[in-house]
């Protein structure tokens, strides 16, 4: 009897979620775009994003995307609208991610407990 109420519920809650994933695809196509609809307007935010990111040069970060994808490494350089990260436990250089910073939604450093040591859990 329970399963008979619950069936409803369940279908009521995945389609509430697939409904917003397909809304945050669609935010993300409108962005780019209105990107390539003015590119003048798009030029300023890409400056105003490299800006930005230079801060973050050497440090580890998460960088989240529009698509709902995260990246966690260490960014090593910025330019041409391009981010370039290493993973951070590799220690090795040679390995890096070019990410293309227009689909770039948020970038953070990585969250760290009083003793220095990175969280186990990142909550967002």
């Amino acid at each position: 009897m329970g399963f008979l109420y619950a069936t409803p519920v369940i279908l009521v809650l995945l389609s509430v979620f697939l409904s917003e994933k397909k809304r945050k695809r669609l935010l993300a196509v409108q962005k780019v775009s209105a990107k390539r609809r003015d590119p003048e307007k798009s030029e300023k935010e890409k400056a105003a994003m490299t800006e930005m990111l230079k801060r973050f040069i050497g440090k580890e970060c998460i960088i989240y995307m529009f698509s709902d994808a995260q990246y966690t490494g260490v960014i090593r350089e910025i330019s041409d609208g391009c981010v370039l990260i290493s993973p951070a436990e590799s220690g090795k250089e040679d390995e890096v991610e070019i990410i293309n910073a227009d689909y770039i939604s948020r970038v953070r450093e990585y969250p760290r407990n009083k003793k220095g040591k990175k969280k186990a859990l990142v909550v967002d």
